[in-house]
């Protein structure tokens, strides 16, 4: 039958790549936004242009700015754009890792496409969803496996073997200079040009030194960049410092078994828990639609990228068992090799995969290595074919459903930071510069400290005071009271100064704003000294509140134009926050009429508060207005909600008791009923 023998050609592998990539990282783009370090590099090309990375990397890498205004000038500042772009440059480095293996291993199309499959989505690096920053990563990979396969193309061509010399080392220039993260993988390129002259020298000394005379042009590109990041480079806080090193020079005994440690740990982490993440028991869920739809599209992916390997005309050396199964020995040991070079530079700095909240980025130089290891691994251990081809495509679709799930993860975290920033704007339309926004915890997944100071400096009409950023978001538990500071000093008046590489910022705890916001419990909170009776602020909040300035908001926008709908979208809905933002405004402002208005409004098109707090700002207007059985009717309200809004209403009710009034009785009157619920001391 005509089907039976359909062969799919080998041009086509770069579509299976790129449908792959696509199934793990592109379904769900137009719902991913901009995550931890992507906010400065959005926050400076907004503020200074194509060129405004060039303070923040002239700190520790400034060569790397070429990257930032290249991906600045394609992607520009709209999130799915830059989604889009990051997906791009990933799948670009995988057809590359594919033509450069091919270059090297003519034979083995089948076991090198498994390779790159395997690299394109293995789960040790889970960040994907973080475009801005993680696209220089795999734009440096595609140039570093452009390199390799021109230098072996260079071999494989006579005629053209300057040429493509030439462009192999500068790529390896342009790769090294640029960022340090995959310079370790350097030395697999000897052992590259070890494989590719074996054809041409058969004596093991003859082509040892050949491979030295043909290695030496990328070995001294790699010696003084070695020399110049070890020697010459002295930074303030190096969160990057050879630390390994200097501690191998005074305590050689630790830093080896340090060194072991990590090895042995992060080794461990490649091959096994990372793919353990994409077959956890969570994720046997059949009540969660979602869940649901990844083992789908993971099944899907699976068998599609089963029929095409399957049919996938190569010529593999699978028959020729000798030859086979050298080659698989050379892999398997090429792959650990591989991810020990790969992750040298990581070691040195004293860092490892396992150790912090995003270090699996450190995991970035040992995909190549994993993916050979386990491809090799599988070959070496199954022999049968198709048992080999169900393997890996399984693997390959629980890689993908897991991709999807942290995808979505992200998703929902960058739908959380829009209405963040949308009710945050509702509620403040300008905020004076130096102005440090403390909240109770930090409130985002993904996004936090700097990176979420960055995203509110976006919001606003930039502010350029001395080169300082105009805002700074704090965790309460990072202020100085929490780390041995004075309370008393912060409440008097204390500075509040961050520096961030070449972000700086300075302001007063008297100028600071506090936050509450918990974005599946309730609408974003804009505290005053008042509210140090909601039960549901912690303690050390409670502590700070007092000086909580409202002043430091102005009511107008001082520019139109913003938020910026390329960044933040086209304005959402007006829902119960709205208009809760809106009314806690006006009673800023005292105008307790338009609070009212706005719950009026609020009222008819049903919406209702997710919280007995968001009774407080109507539950004061109708009592200033002397409207005191509405006031009480929110009051039995807010206390039927949350039995913990005790302290806070009672609060609101003697702020009403202290004031004078010429309809005491009335007050008090409503204020004895609902007593009678609150039991106010």
């Amino acid at each position: 039958m005509p089907f039976m023998k359909f062969r799919f050609p080998i041009w086509s592998i770069p579509l299976l790549i790129f449908f792959v990539c696509v199934m793990a990282f592109g379904l769900l783009i137009p719902g991913l936004g901009f995550y931890w370090d992507d906010w400065t590099v959005i926050y400076l090309t907004k503020v200074k242009g194509l060129w405004g990375m060039k303070e923040l990397l002239a700190y520790d890498r400034p060569f790397s700015i070429w990257m930032y205004v290249i991906a600045n000038m394609i992607g520009g500042t709209n999130p799915t754009s830059r989604q889009i772009l990051a997906l791009l440059v990933r799948c670009f480095s995988v057809i590359a890792l594919w033509w450069a293996f091919k270059e090297i291993w003519l034979g083995h199309i089948r076991e090198i496409t498994w390779i790159v499959l395997l690299y394109a989505i293995y789960p040790a690096f889970i960040q994907q969803s973080i475009a801005v920053t993680y696209t220089q990563g795999f734009l440096l990979y595609s140039i570093y496996f452009l390199s390799i396969g021109f230098m072996v193309k260079a071999f494989r061509s006579d005629r053209f073997f300057w040429l493509f010399s030439f462009i192999a080392v500068g790529l390896s220039v342009l790769h090294i200079v640029t960022v340090e993260y995959f310079v370790g993988l350097e030395m697999f390129r000897p052992i590259v040009l070890w494989f590719i002259l074996e054809d041409r020298f058969n004596k093991k000394n003859e082509r040892l030194i050949n491979v030295a005379r043909y290695w030496l042009p990328y070995a001294l590109v790699l010696f003084v960049l070695a020399v110049w990041r070890l020697f010459f480079v002295s930074l303030p806080d190096d969160t990057n410092a050879p630390k390994l090193l200097k501690l191998l020079m005074s305590q050689p005994a630790n830093a080896m078994v340090d060194l072991i440690q990590y090895m042995v740990r992060d080794f461990i982490y490649i091959v096994i828990p990372s793919w353990y993440k994409s077959l956890q028991p969570e994720i046997v869920n059949i009540q969660d639609r979602f869940i649901l739809f990844t083992w789908g599209i993971a099944t899907l992916t699976g068998l599609l990228v089963a029929f095409f390997m399957s049919k996938m005309n190569s010529s593999s050396e699978m028959e020729k068992n000798d030859t086979q199964k050298r080659w698989l020995k050379q892999i398997f040991f090429s792959g650990i090799y591989c991810i020990v070079v790969g992750l040298i530079p990581i070691w040195i700095a004293g860092r490892d995969i396992g150790n912090g909240y995003y270090a699996d980025r450190f995991s970035l130089p040992a995909l190549m290595g994993g993916s050979m290891f386990i491809v090799s691994l599988i070959g070496l251990l199954i022999q049968n074919p198709k048992h080999q081809l169900i393997i890996f495509s399984v693997l390959v679709g629980l890689a993908v459903g897991l991709h999807l799930r942290i995808a979505n993860d992200y998703r929902q975290d960058w739908t959380n930071q829009k209405r963040f920033y949308w009710q945050l704007y509702w509620r403040a339309p300008s905020i004076l510069p130096q102005t440090a926004i403390i909240s109770s915890d930090s409130i985002f997944t993904y996004t936090n400290g700097y990176a979420l100071s960055s995203a509110i400096s976006t919001l606003y009409p930039p502010v350029l005071n001395d080169g300082k950023i105009s805002y700074w978001f704090v965790d309460a538990y990072d202020t100085a009271v929490t780390r041995g500071g004075n309370l008393r000093e912060f409440l008097n008046g204390t500075n509040i100064e961050f520096t961030r590489r070449s972000f700086k910022f300075s302001g007063s705890s008297l100028n600071t704003l506090m936050i509450d916001y918990k974005a599946q419990d309730h609408c974003l909170w804009v505290l005053n000294p008042n509210d140090v009776y909601n039960s549901e602020l912690p303690s050390i909040m409670k502590d700070i509140l007092p000086v909580a300035n409202l002043n430091r908001i102005v009511p107008e926008a001082s520019k139109p134009g913003y938020p910026l709908k390329d960044i933040y979208g086209e304005e959402p809905y007006h829902d119960w926050c709205y208009y809760y933002q809106k009314a806690d405004l006006a009673r800023q402002q005292k105008d307790w009429l338009k609070v009212l208005q706005y719950w009026e409004e609020a009222d008819k098109l049903g919406y209702q508060p997710t919280n007995a707090f968001e009774f407080i700002p109507f539950i004061e207007a109708y009592g200033t207005l002397g409207e005191w059985t509405k006031a009480g009717e929110l009051s039995r309200e807010a206390s039927k909600w949350q039995l913990n809004s005790q302290a806070m209403l009672c609060a609101t009710w003697k702020r009403f008791r202290t004031e004078p009034l010429n309809d005491r009785s009335s007050r008090d009157q409503i204020y004895s009923k609902i007593n009678e619920r609150l039991k106010c001391p």
